[in-house]
């Protein structure tokens, strides 16, 4: 009996120092779960230059579309990463203030991206202001490069769900694309959803302003709004209706070229990101970007 009680203490004493190992062990686990996440996961930018856009590493596109004779006209293409599931298609247009020298160069980092991410992007070039792209030939671009997408990918590529996400100036060409989606010549199974990214809506107003960007609206619409106020009206997104369950208008708190006042449409589902900068949509590493990701998964 004075043994059973020896071995039953013995047991237990094992037990405990047990249990007390496997605490230790999981405190230790938990604490470098904890330091590699603090690792894995940088803090998030915001308001960052646009010099830091063009400083990222970037992959070149799997394949470059002609859509019609000027050197501008093309598509480039960047296959969805195949180890990730397949999430759709993105649409993606460039900003710049509608002028030449900004070219869609400055997008790849957001297109390689977006498709590590799972996403197939048919990141469009157009003519703009300075080789030919003045109003409305831009918004002609955009619509000829959408419809060049059922003719290119249509039999390769699952189109039921697009995403039409624009940049500033291209923000504008989107959502003005958007408003007409039965002319862009995608297949009737197409979801379409619009994401404007600090878009130019109330152009009239945008053009009154002082800033570089501002200030190039005239040239882009090779005008004032006095001189050319049937121009400016066909030109404003605030003319058109748009489907609220699938139009978002996305704005930075600290965006001093496209300020929200001028990217507000009583259609749109609205988000602001209080601390983001106009660049920081196109910019991988930002609070913006995350937020972009969180709308395209909806």
């Amino acid at each position: 009996m004075r043994l059973f009680h020896i071995l039953r203490f013995s047991l237990k004493q094992l037990s405990n120092r047990v249990k007390t190992v496997s605490c230790l062990f999981l405190l230790v686990w938990l604490n470098a779960c904890a330091v590699y996440s603090q690792q894995a996961e940088p803090a998030l930018l915001n308001d960052i230059a646009y010099s830091s856009v063009l400083e990222l590493p970037i992959v070149a596109p799997t394949e470059v579309i002609v859509y019609g004779s000027a050197d501008t006209q093309e598509v480039w293409y960047y296959q969805a990463n195949p180890n990730a599931y397949f999430k759709g298609v993105v649409v993606l247009i460039h900003g710049g203030c509608w002028l030449s020298q900004f070219t869609i160069e400055h997008t790849q980092a957001l297109s390689n991206a977006l498709s590590e991410q799972g996403y197939a992007i048919w990141n469009i070039e157009y003519r703009s202001t300075g080789n030919g792209g003045e109003w409305p030939v831009a918004l002609d671009d955009i619509r000829a490069g959408i419809a060049q997408l059922a003719v290119q990918k249509s039999n390769t590529l699952d189109l039921s769900k697009i995403n039409l996400v624009g940049h500033s100036a291209g923000g504008h060409l989107a959502m003005l694309a958007a408003a007409n989606p039965e002319g862009l010549g995608l297949p009737p199974i197409s979801k379409l959803t619009t994401i404007a990214l600090a878009p130019i809506v109330d152009i009239q107003a945008y053009s009154l302003g002082t800033n570089s960007c501002q200030s190039a609206t005239a040239k882009f619409m090779q005008g004032s709004a006095d001189e050319r106020a049937a121009e400016y009206q066909q030109a404003s997104v605030l003319n058109y209706q748009f489907e609220n369950s699938s139009t978002y208008v996305l704005v930075g708190g600290n965006d001093k070229i496209v300020a929200s006042e001028y990217s507000m449409h009583p259609d749109a589902q609205h988000i602001i990101v209080a601390d983001a900068g106009h660049f920081d949509w196109i910019h991988p590493g930002t609070a913006a970007f995350k937020q972009l990701s969180l709308v395209l998964a909806k």
